[in-house]
């Protein structure tokens, strides 16, 4: 009479293993599958993050380039109050007398 009552046992811990297999396998995917989705969004997030530096670095580099632009393309004052006084270079023909020294104007 022993032996139904193993071969019932036995049974059932087949069952039991094939449940513990099964919940292992589902837990293991179900974190596999969290750790992938999670590395995606660190991915993500880090290609913004460069993207976000370089774009402040190219308007950095913008404002240099146009601070750069307005020093070479624009008139000095000095320039733009002697034209308003009505001042000029003088001609290459042109005399100039400075304490009593007179030069020629080059």
């Amino acid at each position: 009479m022993r032996a139904p009552e193993t071969s019932v046992r036995r049974g059932g811990n087949v069952r039991s293993v094939l449940w513990i297999v099964v919940a292992t396998v589902v837990l293991t995917s179900a974190g596999v599958f969290h750790v992938w989705n999670a590395q995606q969004s660190l991915a993500i997030r880090r290609a913004i993050w460069v993207q976000i530096q370089r774009s402040r670095e190219l308007d950095a580099e913008r404002t240099d380039l146009r601070r750069e632009e307005a020093g070479v393309t624009a008139v000095p004052r000095a320039t733009v109050k002697a034209a308003a006084m009505g001042l000029h270079p003088p001609r290459a023909d042109q005399v100039i007398r400075v304490g009593g020294n007179e030069e020629a104007a080059q």
